[in-house]
Protein backbone atom coordinates (compact mmCIF):
# COMPACT_ATOMS: atom_id res chain seq x y z
CA UNK A 1 0.00 0.00 0.00
CA UNK A 2 2.99 2.55 0.28
CA UNK A 3 4.30 1.42 -3.05
CA UNK A 4 0.84 2.35 -4.53
CA UNK A 5 0.84 5.39 -2.78
CA UNK A 6 4.52 6.38 -3.71
CA UNK A 7 3.05 5.83 -7.33
CA UNK A 8 0.20 7.53 -7.64
CA UNK A 9 2.01 10.56 -6.15
CA UNK A 10 4.68 10.09 -8.56
CA UNK A 11 2.03 9.23 -11.60
CA UNK A 12 0.19 12.37 -10.54
CA UNK A 13 3.63 14.60 -10.84
CA UNK A 14 4.56 12.74 -14.25
CA UNK A 15 0.95 13.68 -15.67
CA UNK A 16 0.86 17.08 -14.39
CA UNK A 17 4.75 17.41 -16.14
CA UNK A 18 3.44 15.32 -19.30
CA UNK A 19 0.10 17.56 -19.36
CA UNK A 20 2.09 20.82 -19.23
CA UNK A 21 4.33 20.08 -21.77
CA UNK A 22 1.94 19.31 -24.41
CA UNK A 23 0.20 22.67 -23.47
CA UNK A 24 4.08 24.03 -24.17
CA UNK A 25 4.25 22.04 -27.57
CA UNK A 26 0.23 22.15 -28.60
CA UNK A 27 -0.23 25.61 -27.64
CA UNK A 28 2.95 27.31 -27.58
CA UNK A 29 2.01 28.33 -23.68
CA UNK A 30 4.92 29.09 -21.83
CA UNK A 31 4.33 27.43 -18.38
CA UNK A 32 5.90 26.94 -14.82
CA UNK A 33 5.05 24.60 -12.62
CA UNK A 34 5.06 24.21 -8.30
CA UNK A 35 4.96 21.11 -6.98
CA UNK A 36 4.77 20.60 -3.60
CA UNK A 37 6.01 17.49 -2.07
CA UNK A 38 9.55 15.79 -1.08
CA UNK A 39 12.50 16.48 -3.43
CA UNK A 40 12.55 13.42 -5.52
CA UNK A 41 13.47 13.04 -9.67
CA UNK A 42 10.25 14.89 -10.27
CA UNK A 43 10.92 17.49 -8.80
CA UNK A 44 14.41 17.78 -10.82
CA UNK A 45 12.39 17.13 -14.57
CA UNK A 46 9.94 20.44 -12.87
CA UNK A 47 13.34 22.50 -11.95
CA UNK A 48 14.73 21.39 -16.07
CA UNK A 49 11.22 22.56 -17.40
CA UNK A 50 10.82 25.62 -15.65
CA UNK A 51 14.45 26.24 -16.40
CA UNK A 52 13.24 25.93 -19.87
CA UNK A 53 10.01 28.02 -19.46
CA UNK A 54 12.46 30.92 -18.58
CA UNK A 55 14.72 30.33 -21.55
CA UNK A 56 11.33 30.76 -23.80
CA UNK A 57 10.46 33.38 -21.67
CA UNK A 58 13.16 35.04 -22.41
CA UNK A 59 13.60 34.38 -26.26
CA UNK A 60 9.65 35.26 -26.84
CA UNK A 61 10.64 38.61 -25.17
CA UNK A 62 13.53 39.16 -27.97
CA UNK A 63 11.56 38.16 -30.21
CA UNK A 64 8.27 40.48 -29.25
CA UNK A 65 11.39 42.71 -29.29
CA UNK A 66 12.20 42.34 -32.47
CA UNK A 67 8.55 42.25 -33.56
CA UNK A 68 7.90 45.70 -31.92
CA UNK A 69 10.80 47.17 -34.44
CA UNK A 70 13.56 47.00 -31.81
CA UNK A 71 16.72 46.00 -33.48
CA UNK A 72 18.82 47.04 -30.18
CA UNK A 73 18.31 43.84 -28.04
CA UNK A 74 20.98 41.60 -27.62
CA UNK A 75 20.34 38.10 -27.03
CA UNK A 76 22.75 36.67 -25.12
CA UNK A 77 23.48 32.96 -26.05
CA UNK A 78 23.92 30.37 -23.30
CA UNK A 79 26.69 28.63 -24.72
CA UNK A 80 28.18 28.09 -28.46
CA UNK A 81 25.46 25.67 -28.80
CA UNK A 82 22.46 28.05 -28.31
CA UNK A 83 20.62 27.51 -31.53
CA UNK A 84 18.11 29.92 -30.76
CA UNK A 85 20.53 32.76 -29.00
CA UNK A 86 23.01 32.44 -32.25
CA UNK A 87 20.21 32.82 -34.45
CA UNK A 88 17.92 35.80 -32.90
CA UNK A 89 21.73 37.44 -32.80
CA UNK A 90 22.18 36.40 -36.56
CA UNK A 91 18.77 37.34 -37.41
CA UNK A 92 19.61 41.02 -35.22
CA UNK A 93 22.56 41.55 -36.88
CA UNK A 94 21.15 40.83 -40.71
CA UNK A 95 18.20 42.85 -39.78
CA UNK A 96 20.66 45.98 -39.35
CA UNK A 97 22.75 45.71 -41.99
CA UNK A 98 19.64 45.54 -44.55
CA UNK A 99 18.27 48.44 -42.89
CA UNK A 100 21.89 50.18 -43.38
CA UNK A 101 21.98 48.95 -47.08
CA UNK A 102 18.15 50.50 -47.55
CA UNK A 103 18.76 53.51 -45.43
CA UNK A 104 22.45 54.20 -47.76
CA UNK A 105 20.72 53.61 -50.98
CA UNK A 106 17.49 55.58 -50.22
CA UNK A 107 20.61 58.49 -50.22
CA UNK A 108 21.95 57.73 -53.34
CA UNK A 109 18.30 57.31 -54.54
CA UNK A 110 17.99 60.75 -53.00
CA UNK A 111 20.99 62.14 -54.30
CA UNK A 112 20.08 60.75 -58.05
CA UNK A 113 16.80 62.51 -58.00
CA UNK A 114 18.64 65.59 -56.73
CA UNK A 115 20.88 64.96 -59.90
CA UNK A 116 18.15 64.47 -61.84
CA UNK A 117 15.92 67.61 -61.12
CA UNK A 118 18.54 69.96 -62.05
CA UNK A 119 19.95 67.90 -65.58
CA UNK A 120 15.79 68.85 -66.31
CA UNK A 121 16.28 72.34 -65.30
CA UNK A 122 19.26 72.39 -66.75
CA UNK A 123 17.91 71.17 -69.99
CA UNK A 124 14.75 73.12 -69.91
CA UNK A 125 17.08 76.24 -69.72
CA UNK A 126 18.98 74.94 -72.93
CA UNK A 127 15.46 74.38 -74.72
CA UNK A 128 14.79 78.12 -73.80
CA UNK A 129 17.90 79.33 -75.27
CA UNK A 130 17.03 77.33 -78.65
CA UNK A 131 13.93 78.71 -78.68
CA UNK A 132 14.95 82.09 -78.34
CA UNK A 133 18.15 81.97 -80.91
CA UNK A 134 15.39 79.95 -83.61
CA UNK A 135 13.34 83.15 -82.87
CA UNK A 136 16.27 85.35 -84.06
CA UNK A 137 17.19 83.96 -86.57
CA UNK A 138 13.69 83.74 -88.19
CA UNK A 139 13.37 87.33 -87.49
CA UNK A 140 17.24 87.98 -89.44
CA UNK A 141 15.60 85.68 -91.45
CA UNK A 142 12.44 88.22 -92.41
CA UNK A 143 15.21 91.08 -92.06
CA UNK A 144 17.00 89.80 -94.69
CA UNK A 145 13.98 88.76 -97.12
CA UNK A 146 12.97 92.70 -96.41
CA UNK A 147 16.42 93.65 -97.73
CA UNK A 148 16.39 91.24 -100.55
CA UNK A 149 13.16 92.23 -101.75
CA UNK A 150 14.48 95.71 -101.23
CA UNK A 151 17.72 95.60 -103.11
CA UNK A 152 15.58 93.99 -105.95
CA UNK A 153 13.05 96.87 -106.21
CA UNK A 154 16.33 98.81 -106.68
CA UNK A 155 17.71 96.88 -109.00
CA UNK A 156 14.49 96.85 -111.11
CA UNK A 157 14.22 100.53 -110.57
CA UNK A 158 17.87 101.10 -111.69
CA UNK A 159 17.34 98.76 -114.39
CA UNK A 160 14.85 100.83 -115.58
CA UNK A 161 17.08 103.74 -115.61
CA UNK A 162 19.42 101.98 -117.76
CA UNK A 163 16.61 100.93 -120.33
CA UNK A 164 15.52 104.66 -119.85
CA UNK A 165 18.95 106.44 -120.32
CA UNK A 166 20.17 103.56 -123.20
CA UNK A 167 16.61 104.01 -124.95
CA UNK A 168 16.92 108.11 -124.63
CA UNK A 169 20.66 107.85 -126.19
CA UNK A 170 18.85 105.76 -129.40
CA UNK A 171 17.13 108.49 -130.04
Amino acid sequence: SIAIFITNQITKRINLITSSLKKVSGKGQIIRLELPGQRDESMELTKSMNDLADFMDDLSGTAESIADGDLSVNPTPRSDEDVFGLAFQKMIGNLQDLIRSTSISSEHLNGSSSDLAKSSSMTSQAVGQISTVIQQVAQSNQEQAASISSASGQVDELNNAISAVAQGGET
